[in-house]
């Protein structure tokens, strides 16, 4: 079992004036994780062979959701896209 400190509203005598003030310990029976969803893979890129993912959201705010870490199957790398055109004010002075 792990244990987490949190912030709360809560008063406490004891801690009163401390860095500990508001906060009490708690114990994580089942290690949690926030992830921010992406959109369904789309078809891969015909010229880099990689698929294309959007941030999933609703009403322009990322959809995000608390899950246990034993859903993760594992870490993923993404790539940004640049687009097709360069701004010809870059060098390698500037950017």
């Amino acid at each position: 079992m792990d244990f987490a400190l949190i912030s709360t509203n809560e008063w406490n005598e004891s801690t009163e004036g401390t860095a500990l003030e508001a906060v009490y310990q708690v114990q994580v029976a089942h290690p949690l994780a926030y992830i921010e969803w992406y959109t369904p893979f789309s078809n891969p890129n015909p010229h880099s062979g990689l698929y294309t993912l959007k941030p999933s959201t609703c009403n322009r705010h990322p959809r995000g959701e608390i899950i246990p870490v034993t859903h993760i199957i594992r870490n993923a790398h993404l790539i940004p896209y640049f687009g097709c055109e360069k701004d010809c004010s870059w060098t390698s002075e500037n950017v």
